[in-house]
């Protein structure tokens, strides 16, 4: 069940750079999805020609 998520984590995350700012309060997210999902619950926004 684990293995998926670890592969994911390797191939995406691991020892890489956060790529995606926030261009509210400037934090820095290592995926689009967590930057849609964070734009929407944090800050009640649901602008999608500011999200990548």
């Amino acid at each position: 069940m684990w293995k998926p998520s670890l592969t994911r984590h390797k191939r995406e995350d691991c020892g890489k750079k956060q790529l995606y700012p926030c261009p509210i309060c400037h934090v820095t997210l290592r995926r689009s999805r967590q930057l849609k999902l964070h734009l929407s619950h944090v800050h009640n926004w649901n602008k999608p020609e500011y999200i990548m």
